[in-house]
């Protein structure tokens, strides 16, 4: 028996009211719903040497024992999870970093996430598009791995960046991704110690790799009017105001590259408005108490569906 089977419907409505009673919080969810699924998948198929990584824990910067550069951009977040091949945490020999190869990332929220809330990846009518901040969140996502699964439990999103087939959409994206990774900095390779003061000393970054970095910035026209705004000494903060600049400035085109990625959703909890407990509820709240699978809104052949659905976008074509 396929361990896949060992789940169903019933177990993942049910885990779902059990940790929105005791525990809402993202990281159990992906713990206790969304990693046992995909888990059990991978295991099923036999013929894949595939890894699931929790990444939740790990740090938001390259340490002296791990590069995350491979499945991530250093100026924004960690993917919650990633599937790969060949993983290992201790990466930072040469010959171990590069025979890592992606398959996909996983990002999750709660089933009450507002980014997410009773909103969708694209506005058609009278439908809200999801929180600029979750699109910014996509991207490098994507960009990196190629593959990325969303989900706030209530449903599944997948998309992939083989359906993108606007080549100069595709180059202002690299383009966008290439600014943050030069506005990057490794924690172990890109700072030395230095002075503050007499009493105390801390890291900082050292001068050719900022007068390097910034010199590559200065040469790409849709930073040059920003860039000469700034005249004073260069700091960390000068490329943390570069990210924000170009978060905003392609912010349009960040969400048409992830919509035009957007492959499938899967729907399996459809009530609307915020899930509550019977005993946390509250009459200011937009949604409904719940207290039992019955007082859900779900479609139970989408359950299968979902199986398939991440089944197929985990197989690896070409390692």
């Amino acid at each position: 028996m396929k361990q896949e089977n060992r789940l169903s419907i019933n177990w993942y409505l049910e885990k779902t009211i059990e940790l929105l009673e005791i525990s809402p919080l993202e990281n159990q969810f992906q713990d206790f719903i969304v990693y046992p699924i995909l888990d059990s998948i991978i295991k099923s198929e036999t013929i894949q040497e595939l890894d699931l990584i929790d990444c939740h824990n790990f740090r938001q910067f390259n340490t002296e024992c791990h590069n995350r550069c491979k499945y991530s951009v250093l100026v924004k977040a960690v993917p919650d999870m990633i599937i790969a091949k060949d993983f290992f945490y201790y990466n930072r020999n040469e010959q171990v970093y590069n025979a890592l190869k992606m398959v996909a990332s996983i990002e999750v929220k709660e089933p009450n996430n507002s980014w997410m809330l009773d909103k969708y990846v694209k506005s058609i009518k009278e439908q809200e598009e999801y929180d600029d901040r979750l699109y910014l969140e996509l991207v490098p996502s994507l960009f990196k791995n190629r593959k990325t699964i969303l989900t706030n439990i209530r449903k599944w999103e997948f998309f992939d960046v083989t359906n993108v087939t606007d080549l100069d959409l595709g180059e202002q994206i690299k383009l966008y991704v290439k600014i943050l990774e030069l506005c990057g900095f490794d924690a172990t390779t890109d700072y030395q110690w230095g002075a503050d003061g007499k009493k105390s000393r801390k890291r900082v970054l050292k001068k050719d790799v900022i007068n390097t970095r910034w010199n590559e910035l200065k040469e790409i026209e849709v930073l040059k009017e920003k860039i000469e705004t700034i005249d004073e000494a260069l700091e960390k903060k000068h490329f943390d105001e570069i990210v924000n600049f170009v978060d905003e400035k392609y912010m349009n085109a960040i969400k048409t590259y992830i919509q035009s990625a957007h492959i499938q959703t899967v729907d399996i909890i459809t009530s609307k408005g915020q899930l509550m407990v019977n005993q946390c509820f509250s009459e200011n709240l937009d949604g409904a108490g719940i207290s039992s699978v019955s007082d859900l809104n779900y479609d139970c052949l989408k359950w299968d569906q979902l199986l398939k659905e991440i089944r197929e976008f985990v197989k690896i074509y070409e390692m």
